[in-house]
């Protein structure tokens, strides 16, 4: 920096804002690229204010806002799609069993321990057999796999691990479940539909942002129990159009459209033009 000073230096985690006060002693704008809804430390906000900021998504726009920073200093982008192929599905549909995938971090905020009990309690009700493929890793490996001592017969757990690739491990799995408590942008969601999948989301904003208007999703509230059970059934109703071309097209282009990498590397661009000149 001493020898070649950036017009720009974009922070993607909080734990390098402390350096906006270098930044700002030579005159180098600095914008902090928001990710997430932060559970903690949101302090750091005022501490170590930024010339600007770019939000993942509405909801982390509003959530900004909340924490006292000007919206003219807010720039919406949202994250773009990175799958380019198309995983083919092969769903084999049965009235007997339902196959259902989980992709993400094994964490506690991504609700993957309350997923299974409220699978568990699902399959008692209902006597039907549910197939949970879990495609990821992280702290809560051991608590899952304590979890599958005491699962009903019925309810078959796969634990798959971390893949750069989830869809082609889940490539028979017609519904992915997305129990997050907290999310900043819903990345699975929007791959979720891209690539075919029904989505029974938990409601909240970033996951409602990306699907509420989606035909083939439905939002539940993971704290009650009925809430789960009544939208997994009126999902799986609807599961059998998931087979069709025009459908799966359809929502192909929307999310080409709404969350496309060109139209995303575009307006930061614009964004970027934008802040040098002010």
């Amino acid at each position: 920096i001493l020898i070649k000073r950036p017009d720009i230096v974009i922070i993607h985690s909080r734990c390098f804002l402390p350096m906006t006060i270098f930044f700002n002693f030579f005159g180098i704008k600095n914008i902090f690229y928001t990710h997430a809804h932060y559970r903690k430390y949101n302090i750091l906000f005022k501490l170590f204010p930024c010339d600007y900021y770019i939000s993942v998504s509405n909801s982390v726009y509003k959530y900004l806002i909340l924490n006292k920073v000007v919206a003219k200093k807010i720039f919406l982008l949202k994250n773009p799609i990175l799958s380019s192929e198309i995983v083919v599905p092969r769903y084999l549909f049965s009235n007997e069993e339902l196959n259902i995938a989980f992709i993400g971090s094994l964490e506690p905020w991504k609700g993957v321990l309350e997923l299974i009990d409220l699978l568990n309690l699902f399959v008692i009700n209902n006597k039907v057999r549910v197939q949970l493929s879990i495609v990821g890793s992280g702290s809560l490996q051991d608590e899952i796999k304590k979890k599958l001592l005491s699962k009903v017969p019925l309810f078959c757990i796969n634990l798959l691990g971390y893949s750069r690739e989830p869809y082609r491990l889940i490539s028979a799995s017609p519904i992915v479940i997305i129990p997050s408590f907290e999310e900043g942008f819903g990345l699975v969601a929007i791959e979720s539909i891209f690539h075919s999948k029904s989505i029974l989301y938990n409601d909240i904003p970033a996951l409602s942002e990306v699907c509420a208007e989606d035909d083939f999703s439905q939002a539940f509230d993971i704290t009650d129990y009925k809430s789960f059970e009544e939208s997994l059934i009126r999902l799986n109703k609807n599961i059998l159009s998931l087979a069709e071309e025009s459908t799966q097209r359809k929502r192909r282009d929307y999310i080409h459209k709404n969350y496309g990498l060109k139209p995303f590397l575009e307006k930061y661009e614009s964004i970027i033009s934008d802040i040098l000149v002010r």
